[in-house]
């Protein structure tokens, strides 16, 4: 055969791989390979009338485009509903009862239940984000059970602060956590770096998506701002948001959001907003109906201390909508020309911002049709959704 390497087969060496990948490709399609997200309190994504949603919308998002090539499972709290439940394309798994404050056998009984869970589904693969006590729990788990894994930085603290209030054995449990993961996925370059620096890791670089939409509102028709987001003083700060009301009472603000654990500062805040004529508080919005508050505003408002990829910064952008940002500079995301719309923790400048918005059309049109370019060109779900199937598809490659 000259040069060319003969097989058993008589096919050559380059034939052989072509049709051994053939098989594979056939196997996949007969029986897909399966994946599974953990996320305890994003039932109310599938089941918004029986919960209120919460964790990581991206996995809701990334969960059901994934379908069309994965066998998709989605582990979640027990709300009262069946064991395992199939909702439009995802086979959801029942795991322990969510509630947040819980003694020593509570946390045992939970960490028993999710452990039982993660063997029932037996996936392939599983892709899970959380403060460094979670991820460390959840990676360990899934260690005992040779488990490949995939973890998901969602928030800038859970390498800042979150570490290092975790106390000295988590912070040992965490660092191990992120060397023995198959992989870590950052939504920036700052926790990329942030990795790297602090904990001597790699992470792929993979940010957040949404569906585009075909909805607009002129500029011209828009009126008011909008703050979305929990009622939380140490990650979300909504106090912030009244004060910058209080600067500008001939605008309008509505604050919509669920509250926190801090009942205290829950009343504080609900109070305060209602003293102001010029801010509705409409509590907790379900998930679908969410986005009109999105599409007609002047801008969206951020007042927290610190994000990783704020989900609600593409739901504004998707619609042309701008974000004025107290903390976060919208710039980390896309580069805009001039103004940004973030005020570097300037509280005088954001007020400043938030008054150019309001007024200046052209500095308005300006801000939302750059943000919703980028949108179009970086951070549609289908683009997002490619490069997390390719990463998973590496990793399934490693098992093999």
């Amino acid at each position: 055969m000259g040069k060319r390497q003969a097989l058993n087969n008589g096919w050559t060496l380059r034939e052989s791989k072509y049709f051994n990948q053939l098989l594979v490709n056939m196997s996949d399609m007969a029986n897909p390979p399966s994946i599974c997200f953990i996320s305890i309190p994003a039932y109310g994504y599938f089941q918004p009338e029986e919960a209120n949603p919460g964790g990581s919308r991206q996995f809701y998002l990334l969960a059901h485009t994934l379908a069309d090539s994965f066998d998709v499972h989605f582990i979640v709290g027990d709300y009262g509903q069946a064991k395992t439940e199939y909702i439009d394309g995802v086979t959801l798994q029942r795991t322990y009862k969510p509630e947040k404050r819980s003694g020593p056998l509570d946390q045992s009984r939970k960490l028993a239940t999710l452990f039982r869970t993660i063997q029932r589904v037996d996936a392939d693969i599983y892709i899970y984000c959380g403060y460094p006590h979670k991820t460390a729990v959840t990676s360990l788990i899934l260690d005992l059970l040779r488990k490949r894994q995939v973890y998901q930085i969602v928030a800038d603290h859970n390498l800042g602060r979150d570490f290092n209030a975790a106390g000295l054995h988590w912070q040992y449990l965490f660092e191990r956590s992120l060397s023995r993961v198959d992989r870590i996925v950052a939504q920036t370059e700052v926790q990329a770096d942030r990795l790297r620096s602090k904990f001597d890791q790699k992470a792929v670089r993979i940010p957040i998506g949404y569906e585009p939409v075909d909805d607009f509102i002129s500029y011209e028709e828009r009126n008011g701002f909008v703050w979305i987001g929990n009622i939380n003083q140490t990650n979300k700060a909504p106090h912030r948001y009244l004060d910058a009301a209080e600067r500008l009472q001939s605008e309008e603000f509505t604050l919509v959001g669920p509250p926190d654990d801090d009942e205290e500062y829950v009343s504080t805040i609900r109070q305060r907003a209602a003293s102001l004529s010029n801010v509705e508080y409409h509590g907790p919005v379900p998930s679908t109906e969410i986005h009109e508050y999105f599409r007609d505003r002047y801008a969206l408002v951020n007042t927290s201390p610190a994000e990783g990829f704020p989900n609600t910064f593409l739901e504004a952008w998707r619609y042309g909508t701008p974000v004025v940002s107290l903390n976060v500079d919208p710039g980390r995301y896309v580069a805009f020309d001039r103004e940004s719309g973030g005020a570097d923790g300037d509280f005088d400048q954001f007020v400043s911002l938030l008054g150019s918005v309001a007024t200046d059309i052209d500095f308005r049109s300006s801000l939302g049709e750059q943000a919703k370019a980028t949108f179009l060109e970086r951070y549609r779900l289908s683009i997002v959704s490619e490069r997390y199937e390719s990463l998973l598809r590496e990793v399934l490659a490693e098992i093999r």
